[in-house]
């Protein structure tokens, strides 16, 4: 419920800012999942020592349009501005 309320949120804000992908602001969580999914494939593929698949699913968010930053509390993708 949270998430939900954070991300209605995060729409309005997006009509000034225009920065979440056109997915997003449609309503299609597809994208959200995805996103997330990703994400914490990077995290565990990190945490495995496994910096093949993680150096891949990094070039994929990027090629998707993201900045990838990881920090020590995770990994965070932020949709790049146009």
């Amino acid at each position: 419920a949270d998430a939900g309320e954070a991300l209605g949120v995060m729409r309005r804000f997006d009509h000034v800012l225009g920065v979440l992908p056109p997915e997003a602001e449609s309503g299609d969580d597809d994208t959200d999942g995805w996103l997330v999914d990703r994400v914490a494939a990077l995290d565990a593929a990190r945490a495995a020592k496994d910096y093949a698949t993680a150096d891949a699913v990094r070039d994929e968010l990027q090629s998707a349009g993201y900045d990838v930053k990881t920090t020590k509390d995770g990994t965070v993708a932020t949709k790049r501005l146009a």
